[in-house]
């Protein structure tokens, strides 16, 4: 019988979201723009960080004061299950083994499949 991988319920605590980062590594900047950070918020977290995991930990906090509520343990573990990432530690530090559907809002209120968005930036 297949069940369906739990999470927890809520918004990711600072300290789960620290966890996170700390095992994230290199991979900070790629994953605020599969949480639909803009670019202006990512550069000024590289310019106001220096330390790797404080990178991590920023963006993870930044996703989380602009998704709000939405900001959920289920959207982020598929966020780290996006193959960009290839974060696999991470994805089961939030127990999740599904694959990724992200959606995001962009600036004009439409919802796109983050995949044609990240496509769309690399050319």
């Amino acid at each position: 019988m297949d069940r369906a991988p739990s999470f927890k319920s809520g918004v990711p605590s600072s300290r789960d979201l620290l966890l996170v980062a700390s095992e994230l590594g290199s991979s900070w900047k790629m994953l605020g723009r599969i949480l639909c950070l803009s670019e202006p918020v990512l550069e000024q977290i590289e310019e106001d960080e220096r330390n790797l995991t404080e990178k991590c930990y920023a963006v993870l906090l930044k996703w989380k004061q602009k998704d709000g509520p939405a900001a959920s343990y289920e959207y982020l573990a598929q966020a780290l299950q996006h193959p960009i990432l290839g974060t696999q530690d991470s994805v089961e530090m939030v127990k999740n083994n599904k694959e990724t559907g992200l959606q995001c809002s962009l600036n004009n209120g439409d919802v796109k499949d983050r995949e044609s968005v990240l496509s769309k930036e690399e050319t």
